[in-house]
């Protein structure tokens, strides 16, 4: 049995009482092995932190959503972004990073990355064999990569 240092054992902890993962999910996120995390979570009682924890993890979602809407408005409304809001925003998006999205929100992100990185290389294999081609498409790319940001929530 290794030895894992406290910050896995809080990472651990955080994932199944904050965020509401799963034993198996916190296993395989940190490494530890899942019945030891059982042990641990069963004896410092983490399923039944779980009602207050949740509710806080819910506030830190809300507050970070009113943060990117603050940021989002200014811009969109060519006002000066608040620094301080910025910053906040990027501080709690290190700390509580939104790395698990549900099945309807994954799926749309992919399809735009992958789109994304489809007119990458599109860009790039034209520069290098159809000028012509490229300079033709120039004039379309913002409104297409509006058009995505839009249709997929961008």
């Amino acid at each position: 049995m290794r030895a894992h240092p406290p910050e896995v054992w809080e990472r651990a902890r955080l994932l199944v009482v904050a965020e509401g993962q799963s034993y198996e999910d916190a296993a395989a996120e940190t490494g530890v092995s899942l019945s030891a995390l059982k042990r641990r979570g069963g004896s410092e009682g983490w399923l039944k932190q779980r009602g207050s924890s949740l509710s806080y993890a819910a506030m830190m979602r809300g507050i970070k959503a009113n943060l990117a809407t603050q940021i989002h408005e200014a811009t969109a409304n060519g006002k000066a972004v608040d620094p301080q809001a910025v910053f906040a925003l990027t501080r709690l998006e290190t700390s509580f990073p939104e790395h698990r999205y549900d099945a309807k929100e994954l799926a749309p992100r992919k399809a735009l990355a992958a789109k994304a990185e489809a007119l990458v290389e599109l860009v790039a294999y034209l520069r290098t064999h159809d000028t012509n081609a490229l300079a033709a498409l120039e004039p379309h790319i913002d409104g297409f990569a509006a058009e995505l940001e839009a249709r997929h929530g961008g």
